[in-house]
């Protein structure tokens, strides 16, 4: 009996000094967790992209980043594929159509015909021309990976980016060839990028290494805070880059995904998917879209708080303490 007794002691003894030492360890890695996001932050708002800076605090002030000048020019473009409307090829016109079309899968000829600067509609929800974002935001790096992109929209892809992007905030985009054979991926996109894009620029992989491997390729070479990870065949809309980096300065291990609206492979109509949706895997794991939740309705101008989104268009930070 007393031997039971002191092995019970024993055991609750064991059990004390254990818990205390795991509150202890707890407490010294949640302080070091600390001082780094503190750190973190103080690189987020740095005024120089290529060094660390200290803050005392998070400046919460907000400003309208809308480009109204830009906004005003683009309603007034007209031509093919302008402000997202539907366009068609002429009958005389369709002689390449079926080889593009076999080896891309949409209509390039018609893409080709469309301007690399096009406007698209602002379809966002009205609440969204209004609201106002923080005035002090993360340097980005946009990387897009390719193979055998289509000439005009891979270019167009940049020229959205860059035209709808605040040029301080957009350090640099990278295109990551994925060892295409098209002639006119390799040097001649170069020169293009360094003759009219200069912000853009390419990464060409000696073989083929796939999606994953590419944008690894372009994130070691990235110098921003932020990185973002496009399709080779995307617009981006009107003020499309600050709604993005808020949530990563407001919490550097934020993951975010723009809403994706729809380019028609056979027109290029620009149109909007839905309102949004939750992303979920079924027990197959296929991607599917749920509904919004009621308080999701609620509030359609912020960010939904679902951590399942569609892989090809992510925003995270990447440089956790900067290039010092």
């Amino acid at each position: 009996m007393k031997r039971n007794t002191k092995s019970l002691l024993k055991f609750f003894l064991l059990s004390a000094v254990t818990v205390l030492i795991t509150v202890l360890i707890f407490r010294i890695f949640k302080s070091a967790n600390y001082i780094e996001q503190a750190h973190l932050v103080g690189i987020i708002h740095g005024a120089e992209p290529e060094e660390s800076r200290h803050v005392d605090h998070i400046d919460n002030e907000k400003i309208d980043w809308h480009d109204y000048e830009r906004i005003k020019r683009d309603a007034l473009r007209k031509g093919p594929g302008e402000q997202g409307v539907p366009a068609y090829l002429d009958q005389k016109e369709t002689k390449n159509y079926d080889e593009l079309y076999k080896v891309n899968g949409f209509n390039a000829a018609l893409s080709d015909k469309i301007a690399l600067d096009r406007a698209v509609p602002d379809i966002r929800h009205s609440g969204c021309k209004t609201k106002k974002y923080l005035k002090r935001l993360p340097y980005v790096s946009v990387i897009v990976p390719f193979h055998n992109e289509h000439w005009t929209t891979l270019l167009r892809t940049v020229v959205s980016v860059i035209n709808r992007s605040p040029d301080h905030l957009l350090k640099e985009i990278i295109l990551v060839d994925d060892a295409s054979t098209k002639p006119f991926s390799k040097a001649p996109l170069d020169n293009y990028l360094a003759a009219n894009l200069t912000k853009a620029r390419v990464i060409h992989l000696p073989e083929r290494s796939g999606l994953i491997r590419a944008r690894l390729a372009g994130a070691r070479q990235a110098t921003s805070d932020v990185l973002i990870f496009l399709d080779s065949h995307t617009e981006a809309n009107v003020n499309w880059l600050p709604p993005l980096l808020e949530p990563i300065a407001q919490d550097y291990k934020t993951c975010v995904c723009p809403f994706i609206d729809v380019i028609q492979y056979e027109t290029f109509q620009y149109r909007s998917q839905d309102e949004g949706a939750r992303g979920a895997f079924d027990w197959e794991f296929f991607y599917k879209r749920l509904p919004l939740l009621p308080d999701d309705l609620k509030h359609p101008t912020e960010p939904f708080r679902y951590i399942i989104k569609i892989g090809s268009r992510n925003t995270f930070l990447y440089h956790f303490h900067g290039k010092g």
